[in-house]
């Protein structure tokens, strides 16, 4: 029997999100293997460079309201995550963010789509780290911390797809501006990994 109307029921947002960033979480995922086989013993700190620069961007473009945007339980897990990161190596300067200047997130939707967009690259750490060189001491030291951080957000995953799950439900109307910060969220990551594959490029190198 079908539902009054013949209507299907609404996709879930996590799976939206899921669906809709596919492509770019792929490409993401392209960008940092490139990168990392031009600098295998920088893994570490290329990933904490990138990470921290997410955040800066993310709160520039919230205020640095973050918990006043988002759900309570994504706030917690970004604040975590971010002391997290800064423990495994100090706050980093960010020369990138000049470039990202023209990357937005103009409502509270595409804030929380970012901030979707932030927490799920945690979970991308560990795999990350499997092809680092950790023959440096502080590379290993930063990469445990990195890893660390990164199993904490997996154990937590379930509970921010259901808290965003929910807020959609509350928030039909802005369903599409939370796809849209996820979206640009992976844009800014990708102009920072560009940034990166450019410095580490071996002329780059020759010439430094």
């Amino acid at each position: 029997m079908m539902h009054a109307g013949g209507r299907r029921k609404p996709e879930q947002l996590s799976l939206s999100l899921r669906r809709v960033t596919r492509r770019l979480h792929d490409v993401s995922e392209e960008r940092f293997d490139t990168l990392s086989r031009m600098a295998p013993g920088k893994v570490a700190g290329h990933l904490a460079t990138l990470t921290q620069t997410l955040f800066v961007w993310h709160d520039e473009r919230t205020g640095t309201r973050t918990s006043d945007n988002v759900p309570r339980i994504l706030a917690r897990a970004m604040a975590d995550h971010r002391t997290a990161i800064e423990a495994s190596s100090g706050a980093l300067p960010h020369p990138l963010l000049s470039a990202l200047a023209r990357f937005s997130l103009d409502n509270r939707g595409e804030a929380i789509g970012g901030a979707y967009t932030l927490c799920g690259a945690a979970l991308g750490l560990r795999p990350a780290l499997r092809v680092a060189d950790l023959t440096a001491p502080a590379e290993r030291d930063q990469a445990d911390a990195l890893a660390a951080a990164g199993g904490a957000m997996y154990g937590r995953w379930r509970g921010i797809r259901m808290a965003i799950d929910r807020w959609g439900l509350e928030h039909p109307d802005l369903q599409a501006d939370v796809l849209a910060g996820a979206c640009t969220a992976f844009c800014v990551a990708l102009t920072i990994l560009d940034a990166m594959v450019e410095q580490n490029a071996p002329e780059a190198s020759d010439h430094a």
